[in-house]
């Protein structure tokens, strides 16, 4: 399967779509126009293509090696990665005055796309590292700041989150790592965590750690957990790495999937002389955690679309040149009358429904980028308030839906493939399992589902998905007169209004106290939702699309207009974006009224039934 980006349609969404120009010559983001962000996207396809994408195979079938205490990258890895931070990709969104870029995390996002598709499993360490030091400008202090944030930015240093224990996963709360009061201000870190990402590199000069612990004094359950820096060696004087710090990694794992990606037992404190400090408050280690967790989540929510893309690509170019059976509209038999697997209508199907949920997807994280970005610029504190509420709104339907939808589209390539598709050749079988780990780590979508429907729909008495409504609403007014849309215009009216019964419904039953009823439909309902999104995305992106194609002046003849959009890419580009919204909003959205029924049943057969 050849590596192909989709740089046609991540520019449409960018700069069509979401209209990023708004950010753009403005504080944070003086020194930013379109034409740099563009000319970032092609360097980064480049970079994609000729250095990341050739070791994809050779990561997945070499993987990472454990020898004496020391993780050895896959061949060619530790050269890219070193590439990768001298072009200035791992400092993309860091401050111009660490030597960043400052870029938006709209941009970010887009580039970390092209990165993932070419290579999942590579785009883990740096992915990592960013979060790392996105979170220590917010909740270090000066002097920790200054002591890491260097290393980390320039990719000197590896960043990791230590979060899971045996016992501990996305129950939190129940962490047994111990963080003992030193004399000298600092704290002696003993434990083990598991399933941590980038413990111990052969590309890097150090690893910072950041650990959840309790102290001996803190309250039971998540409220007493404090988040520690812990290095893997200590610093010197002069800031650079030297004595170890009782850190030990116990072993890595063997995995379905992502080989190029080491995940490490880490045992801190074997000898009591491990050495932390506390970031941020005391007793208040989650919410600092949240920060890595949360952007990480949506970069999890990319990984699936972003793998999902390169899919669908490979598949629909395979498609094009597999020659297979005649058209079901002939009789022959003659060998001579196959045509390319293109032409039938099933494997037409399955590849616009990849087509659509890979370009809706996309929207998707992109907008939640951009409501970030938004909250960030603006001095409004009102204004500030919306942004950062849908940017949390999106964060658990991004990591959860993205993330299916990604495995979805997968699965669907492998039977475009047929069997050609099951055998490791053609690199689909490599996708399937590449992505099927982002529906699992940073939280499981079950647990999205519930952070969606516990926490975001009942925020303010349900004050975000309020805003969701009044805006779906908004935009069917603007939609519901434009010809082309106005039977799928209906449809998503008719979704939205099936999704606020839904609600209703599920809060009721809240209120009611029935809690477990609620919760066997948290995921059912972050599918709704996520639909909902979907369909109304790829019909904003359909408007816009007409909008452009009007100013192209197209032949009103059939026959000759059918022979402009094969010439001209571009336009073909935004002419398919009809017919796909069309599709999506029929036979993909329609998924939701039989969840919505579902929940109005209120079945609790799984409650009930012993197993």
């Amino acid at each position: 399967m050849q590596y192909q980006a989709d740089l046609r349609d991540i520019r449409f969404v960018l700069f069509d779509l979401l209209n990023l120009q708004q950010l753009l010559g403005a504080p944070p983001y003086e020194d930013l126009d379109r034409e740099t962000v563009e000319q970032m996207l092609v360097e980064a396809e480049k970079f994609a293509r000729e250095q990341l994408a050739p070791l994809n195979p050779i990561g997945d079938r070499v993987g990472c090696t454990f020898r004496d205490g020391q993780v050895t990258l896959p061949p060619g890895f530790r050269e890219a990665y070193q590439a990768y931070c001298e072009l200035g990709f791992l400092a993309a969104v860091a401050p111009p005055a660490e030597g960043g870029m400052g870029l938006p995390q709209a941009v970010s996002l887009a580039l970390d796309e092209l990165f993932v598709s070419a290579n999942c499993a590579f785009s883990n360490y740096p992915s990592l590292s960013r979060a790392c030091a996105n979170m220590l400008r917010q909740w270090g202090t000066a002097a920790q700041q200054a002591r890491y944030l260097p290393g980390l930015v320039s990719g000197r240093w590896q960043g990791t989150m230590c979060l899971t224990e045996a016992g501990a996963g996305s129950f939190v709360g129940a962490c047994r790592c111990l963080a003992r009061p030193r004399p000298d201000g600092q704290w002696t870190i003993t434990g083990q965590k598991v399933f941590i990402t980038s413990a111990n590199l052969d590309v890097v000069d150090n690893v910072v750690h950041f650990v959840l612990a309790r102290t001996p004094d803190a309250p039971v359950g998540i409220k007493g957990i404090s988040l520690f820096l812990v290095p893997h060696r200590l610093l010197d004087e002069a800031g650079e790495p030297a004595a170890d710090n009782d850190v030990q990694i116990v072993g890595i794992e063997e995995k379905l999937g992502i080989h190029g990606s080491v995940t490490t037992t880490l045992s801190f404190g074997d000898e009591e002389r491990c050495v932390g400090e506390l970031v941020g408050t005391l007793h208040e280690g989650i919410r600092a955690m949240f920060q890595i967790m949360n952007e990480e989540r949506v970069q999890v929510g990319l990984q699936g679309q972003a793998v999902g893309s390169a899919a669908y690509q490979g598949a629909l170019q395979y498609a094009r040149e597999r020659v297979q059976g005649v058209p079901l509209s002939s009789r022959s038999r003659d060998p001579q009358d196959q045509v390319p697997i293109l032409e039938h209508p099933d494997v037409r199907r399955m590849l616009l429904t990849m087509k659509a949920r890979v370009e809706g997807c996309r929207a998707l994280l992109l907008k939640a980028g951009l409501h970030q970005d938004l909250a960030r610029q603006t001095r409004d504190d009102a204004v500030r308030a919306y942004h950062e509420g849908w940017a949390d709104l999106l964060t658990p339907v991004c990591k959860a839906y993205c993330s299916d939808l990604g495995f979805e589209v997968t699965v669907l390539a492998m039977q475009v493939f047929g069997g050609s598709g099951y055998v490791r050749e053609t690199g689909v079988e490599q996708a399937l399992r590449d992505s099927r780990i982002a529906t699992i780590y940073e939280g499981t979508n079950g647990i999205q589902a519930q952070d969606l429907l516990f926490r975001k729909a009942t925020l303010g008495r349900g004050r975000l998905m309020a805003t969701l409504d009044q805006e779906l609403q908004a935009f069917l007014g603007t939609v519901q007169g434009f010809a082309p849309l106005a039977a799928e215009a209906e449809l998503l009216d008719e979704a939205r209004r099936d999704a606020g019964r839904a609600l209703a419904h599920l809060l009721e039953l809240l209120g009611q106290g029935q809690v477990d009823v609620v919760g066997l439909h948290a995921t059912a309902f972050l599918r709704l939702i996520g639909n909902l999104l979907l369909a109304w995305l790829l019909l904003q992106e359909a408007q816009v699309a007409a909008g452009l194609l009007d100013g192209l002046g197209l032949p009103a003849d059939p026959a000759a207009r059918e022979q402009r959009l094969r010439d001209d890419p571009a336009a073909n580009h935004l002419a398919a974006k009809l017919p796909l919204a069309r599709f999506a909003v029929r036979t993909l959205l329609p998924e939701n009224a039989g969840i919505v029924r579902g929940i109005l049943v209120g079945d609790r057969a799984a409650l009930d039934v012993v197993l």
